[in-house]
Protein backbone atom coordinates (compact mmCIF):
# COMPACT_ATOMS: atom_id res chain seq x y z
CA UNK A 1 0.00 0.00 0.00
CA UNK A 2 1.09 3.30 -0.75
CA UNK A 3 1.43 6.41 1.89
CA UNK A 4 -0.48 9.28 0.84
CA UNK A 5 1.60 12.35 -0.09
CA UNK A 6 2.42 14.67 2.56
CA UNK A 7 1.35 17.70 0.21
CA UNK A 8 -1.70 16.62 -0.94
CA UNK A 9 -2.64 15.62 3.03
CA UNK A 10 -1.73 19.56 3.89
CA UNK A 11 -3.54 20.83 0.84
CA UNK A 12 -6.65 19.28 2.02
CA UNK A 13 -6.49 20.52 6.04
CA UNK A 14 -5.64 23.97 4.49
CA UNK A 15 -1.96 23.29 6.43
CA UNK A 16 0.48 25.78 5.12
CA UNK A 17 4.27 26.06 6.61
CA UNK A 18 5.39 29.42 7.84
CA UNK A 19 8.80 30.69 6.59
CA UNK A 20 11.93 28.96 8.64
CA UNK A 21 12.05 30.63 11.36
CA UNK A 22 15.19 32.92 12.38
CA UNK A 23 17.50 31.56 14.62
CA UNK A 24 18.00 33.34 17.87
CA UNK A 25 21.70 31.98 18.92
CA UNK A 26 24.24 29.56 17.49
CA UNK A 27 22.75 25.98 17.00
CA UNK A 28 21.79 23.72 13.76
CA UNK A 29 17.56 24.02 13.27
CA UNK A 30 18.01 20.30 12.25
CA UNK A 31 21.13 17.78 13.00
CA UNK A 32 21.31 14.15 11.39
CA UNK A 33 21.93 11.02 13.56
CA UNK A 34 22.65 7.54 13.57
CA UNK A 35 21.77 6.66 10.34
CA UNK A 36 18.31 8.02 9.55
CA UNK A 37 17.47 10.14 12.74
CA UNK A 38 17.53 13.66 12.88
CA UNK A 39 16.47 16.07 15.91
CA UNK A 40 15.06 19.28 15.37
CA UNK A 41 15.81 22.26 17.64
CA UNK A 42 12.73 24.06 19.60
CA UNK A 43 10.94 25.94 17.63
CA UNK A 44 8.67 28.49 19.54
CA UNK A 45 4.83 29.70 18.86
CA UNK A 46 5.70 32.70 16.25
CA UNK A 47 5.76 32.63 12.31
CA UNK A 48 6.91 35.93 10.53
CA UNK A 49 4.46 38.63 12.34
CA UNK A 50 2.71 35.92 14.11
CA UNK A 51 3.33 35.56 17.48
CA UNK A 52 1.76 33.73 20.74
CA UNK A 53 3.19 35.12 23.56
CA UNK A 54 2.24 34.94 27.57
CA UNK A 55 1.54 32.24 29.86
CA UNK A 56 -0.81 30.14 29.97
CA UNK A 57 -3.29 30.44 33.04
CA UNK A 58 -2.65 33.79 33.15
CA UNK A 59 -2.62 35.66 30.16
CA UNK A 60 -3.53 32.89 27.77
CA UNK A 61 -6.57 30.11 27.98
CA UNK A 62 -5.68 26.64 26.83
CA UNK A 63 -7.40 26.96 23.59
CA UNK A 64 -5.22 29.37 22.59
CA UNK A 65 -2.51 27.64 24.16
CA UNK A 66 -3.29 24.48 21.53
CA UNK A 67 -3.06 27.09 18.99
CA UNK A 68 0.67 28.15 20.18
CA UNK A 69 1.62 24.57 20.02
CA UNK A 70 0.26 23.74 16.38
CA UNK A 71 2.09 26.70 15.29
CA UNK A 72 5.35 25.06 16.92
CA UNK A 73 4.62 22.44 14.75
CA UNK A 74 4.33 24.27 12.09
CA UNK A 75 7.62 25.38 12.63
CA UNK A 76 9.16 22.02 13.11
CA UNK A 77 7.75 21.02 9.90
CA UNK A 78 9.08 23.80 7.97
CA UNK A 79 12.66 22.77 9.50
CA UNK A 80 12.08 19.95 8.37
CA UNK A 81 11.14 20.35 5.16
CA UNK A 82 14.28 22.64 4.49
CA UNK A 83 16.81 19.85 6.12
CA UNK A 84 15.35 16.95 3.85
CA UNK A 85 13.62 18.96 0.88
CA UNK A 86 10.77 16.50 0.51
CA UNK A 87 8.57 15.66 3.50
CA UNK A 88 7.67 12.61 2.38
CA UNK A 89 10.81 11.41 3.35
CA UNK A 90 9.73 11.31 7.17
CA UNK A 91 9.31 7.45 8.00
CA UNK A 92 7.97 8.30 11.66
CA UNK A 93 7.78 10.52 14.83
CA UNK A 94 9.95 9.13 17.31
CA UNK A 95 9.54 12.15 20.34
CA UNK A 96 8.32 15.07 20.84
CA UNK A 97 9.19 17.11 24.15
CA UNK A 98 7.10 20.51 24.04
CA UNK A 99 7.63 23.46 26.67
CA UNK A 100 4.66 25.39 27.92
CA UNK A 101 4.94 28.69 29.60
CA UNK A 102 2.52 28.79 32.45
CA UNK A 103 1.51 29.36 35.77
CA UNK A 104 2.37 27.17 38.73
CA UNK A 105 -0.88 26.56 39.08
CA UNK A 106 -1.49 25.11 35.03
CA UNK A 107 -1.90 21.42 35.24
CA UNK A 108 -2.90 20.96 31.97
CA UNK A 109 0.49 20.57 29.74
CA UNK A 110 -0.57 17.65 28.07
CA UNK A 111 -3.70 19.22 26.88
CA UNK A 112 -1.58 21.76 25.68
CA UNK A 113 1.09 19.95 23.45
CA UNK A 114 -2.31 18.01 21.53
CA UNK A 115 -2.04 20.96 19.42
CA UNK A 116 0.96 19.86 17.92
CA UNK A 117 0.15 16.05 17.92
CA UNK A 118 -3.16 16.56 16.32
CA UNK A 119 -1.38 18.06 13.82
CA UNK A 120 0.60 15.54 13.27
CA UNK A 121 -1.74 12.68 13.67
CA UNK A 122 -3.73 14.13 10.74
CA UNK A 123 -0.45 14.80 8.20
CA UNK A 124 1.58 11.09 8.81
CA UNK A 125 -1.25 9.13 10.25
CA UNK A 126 -1.51 7.00 13.45
CA UNK A 127 1.73 4.85 12.75
CA UNK A 128 4.27 7.59 11.67
CA UNK A 129 2.18 10.33 13.26
CA UNK A 130 2.06 9.95 16.88
CA UNK A 131 5.75 9.60 18.84
CA UNK A 132 6.37 9.45 22.15
CA UNK A 133 6.37 13.13 23.92
CA UNK A 134 6.74 14.89 27.01
CA UNK A 135 5.12 17.81 28.10
CA UNK A 136 6.43 19.99 30.48
CA UNK A 137 5.48 23.28 32.16
CA UNK A 138 8.07 26.47 32.54
CA UNK A 139 8.45 29.47 33.98
CA UNK A 140 9.37 31.21 31.04
CA UNK A 141 10.42 31.01 27.40
CA UNK A 142 12.45 32.90 24.60
CA UNK A 143 10.80 36.49 23.86
CA UNK A 144 7.87 35.46 26.46
CA UNK A 145 6.95 33.08 23.62
CA UNK A 146 3.60 30.49 24.70
CA UNK A 147 5.01 27.32 23.85
CA UNK A 148 8.58 25.45 22.08
CA UNK A 149 8.49 22.49 20.99
CA UNK A 150 11.33 19.90 19.76
CA UNK A 151 11.07 16.83 17.71
CA UNK A 152 13.41 13.84 17.14
CA UNK A 153 12.18 12.03 13.88
CA UNK A 154 13.33 9.31 11.13
CA UNK A 155 13.38 10.08 7.89
CA UNK A 156 14.78 7.65 4.26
Amino acid sequence: MQKQDIYERMRALGVTLPPVQEKIGLYRPVQPFGGNLWYCSGCGSVAGAEAVCGKVGVDRTLDEARYAARLCARNLLSNMQAALHDLNRVRRLVKLTGFVNCSAEFAYQPDVLNGASELFLQLFGEEAGLPARSAVGVYALPMGLTCEAELLFEAE
